[in-house]
């Protein structure tokens, strides 16, 4: 076998499954942009907690400083996910509108949100409780309750209703809360996909799609912190959903956009990246964000450079993973940092330990999330799985 098929035989092997059966590289390429700042992220706060650091900028001089602050960022990842997730739901819509299609079927559309994203989600959510339950009553974990504290916070997870019901992040699964942001957005979307292509015009209904999204972002960012509701609910997040669905719409309208490859773009997300980062060092605000992140999206489609990139194979394919590896990087991330806690030379600067204790984990951590996506997620994204399943045809493609 050569090179060139073994490459190609990977490639299917791991490549996701789209329901329309057209795979759009640059949006798994999105993804992994998203994930990876995501891991970044956790990855610091677990690698400085179990070595008593703090992860705070202030506490830091020098590279250490701008280091820890950069990788703090990372945490929009999540907002950027809400961007993606508004793009991909709201090109159904879009695409059919634009087309004179018929609306979607609502059975199907629901149905094939459960099929596809619920079999991972609760076989995450009762590997974690039972972790998580097990280290509590041995003692080696000091936050959270032991089996039977721990069911309603399980049923209550495995619903997408934890943070609505509790005001706080899941105690069997953190990550989870913006997966139930997630999925308030897909319960919604048929009604903002109806009401928003009661508009018939374009440029009325890009407007209009326009001014809300300026008008809650600017609103949310100044209460971001203050009620539950606006941090772990669709309520403080729906601008971020709404570029996503704009982006969708005008892509539709403009179907010769996707052709376009212009450096200009490729400029334009810099600028965007650069923004955001000012905004957050000298005002911590991000009532620009969600167009921001909108701007980036569309270079990602219509650039250059930063098209070319994202097609890369490793890239998009590490992207198209994105569901399982957020699942279960945060324990891996834990357990890692604990493990490793030998190998933290405090005679060093945490960006030096940082930058040999990081790639070892996250090796661990996509080798993990691989095999749950190969065995796991990537087979709920064929339609049939169930009948696959009785088949005992799970894994043939």
């Amino acid at each position: 076998m050569t090179a060139k098929d073994w490459s190609a035989g990977f490639t299917r092997q791991f490549a996701r499954i789209t329901t329309s059966g057209r795979l759009i590289p640059e949006v798994d390429g999105l993804r992994f942009i998203a994930i990876s700042g995501i891991l970044l992220y956790h990855g610091m706060q677990q690698i400085a907690a179990r070595n008593g650091i703090g992860t705070t900028g202030e506490t830091h001089l020098g590279a250490d400083r701008i280091l820890i602050w950069l990788l703090n960022e990372g945490r929009l990842g999540v907002q950027f996910f809400f961007v993606i997730s508004g793009f991909v739901l709201g090109q159904q819509y879009s695409e059919n509108h634009h087309r004179g299609r018929p609306h979607l079927d609502l059975k199907h559309f629901y149905l094939r949100r459960l099929t596809r994203l619920e079999p991972p989600y609760v076989v995450n959510l009762l590997l974690s409780y039972l972790l998580v339950a097990t280290l509590f009553t041995l003692g080696l974990r000091a936050k959270g309750e032991g089996f039977s504290a721990l069911l309603p916070h399980l049923g209550a997870s495995l619903v997408y209703s934890h943070c609505l019901i509790y005001h706080d992040l899941s105690t069997v699964n953190g990550v989870t809360w913006s997966l139930e942001v997630e999925a308030q957005f897909y319960l919604l979307m048929p009604l903002f996909g109806t009401l928003i292509y009661l508009i018939g015009s374009n440029v009325r209904r890009t407007l209009v799609i326009l001014t809300v999204i300026v008008v809650h972002s600017l609103a949310a960012a100044g209460y971001h912190g203050s009620a539950w509701y606006m941090d772990y609910s669709l309520v403080g997040y729906l601008s971020y959903f709404l570029a996503g669905i704009l982006l969708a719409d005008l892509h539709s309208a403009h179907p010769e956009w996707r052709e376009r490859s212009e450096p200009g773009w490729d400029l334009a997300a810099l600028g965007a990246v650069g923004l955001m980062l000012l905004s957050e060092y000298y005002w911590g605000y991000q009532g620009l964000f969600p167009l921001l992140f909108g701007v980036i999206c569309q270079a990602a489609l219509c650039g250059r450079y930063l098209k070319k990139i994202l097609r890369l194979a490793p890239i998009w394919i590490v992207g198209g993973m994105c569901y399982s590896i957020y699942l279960y990087h945060l324990w891996i991330f834990g357990v890692g940092a604990q493990i490793l806690r030998f190998a933290y030379r405090h005679d060093l600067p945490f960006w030096m330990n940082f930058c040999y204790l990081f790639p070892v984990i996250v090796i661990v951590v996509l080798a993990i999330s691989a095999a749950f996506y190969v065995y796991l997620e990537r087979p709920c994204m064929k339609r049939d799985w169930p009948e696959r399943l009785l088949r005992r045809k799970w894994l043939n493609s």
